[in-house]
């Protein structure tokens, strides 16, 4: 009897109202878990109801295949995987994504290294791929200069040297005119 009240209980929480579904799975399926914290909705086969009536039909059709196949004690869970597994991107896209948005500026090296690290946020990156890629950033004549120093120095004393460099060079735009 107690099972028959909480399938119905699991039914009367399926009918919430819930975002769209968005291009960026991760973040939807943020939203939608914040919704279902929010009230207090725990039930896998809840979460997937809910799930599977905001999916549009060609996110259906790339993921037949799974709904098939599917964990009958993790609904939810397996849905929600095969949902990221598909649309989402590898961790090394994402950083790839991220630093070559990454614009130099006026930021001195060391600036443009604290802001290198600051994009990354949460993805560890190891020091020997940031130390190339902030490479790759710098102006080639502070790159240059700095060269011989990059594998034994530290990233942050390497920056510092960096910003030593970078000061010596004059950075303004001379104005270019025709002959008259």
């Amino acid at each position: 009897m107690e099972s028959a009240k909480s399938d119905s209980l699991d039914m009367t929480a399926a009918i919430i109202p819930l975002p769209a579904y968005h291009h960026n799975a991760k973040n939807w399926f943020l939203q939608v878990e914040s919704i279902f914290s929010m009230l207090r909705i725990t039930s896998q086969r809840a979460r997937f109801a809910n799930v599977m009536q905001k999916l549009p039909s060609v996110m259906m059709d790339e993921i037949s295949d799974v709904l098939s196949d599917l964990r009958e004690h993790e609904p939810y869970d397996h849905l929600k995987e095969a949902i990221l597994k598909l649309t989402g991107r590898s961790e090394e896209d994402m950083i790839q994504e991220i630093l070559r948005n990454v614009t130099r500026g006026d930021k001195t090296p060391s600036q443009l290294l604290r802001y290198m690290r600051n994009q990354l946020g949460k993805y560890n990156v190891s020091e020997k791929v940031l130390r190339g890629l902030w490479l790759e950033h710098l102006p080639k004549s502070v790159a240059q200069i700095i060269a011989p120093m990059t594998r034994a120095t530290p990233l942050d004393d390497l920056a510092e040297s960096a910003d030593l460099v970078f000061a010596q060079f004059d950075h303004s735009v001379n104005a270019v005119r025709a002959p008259t």
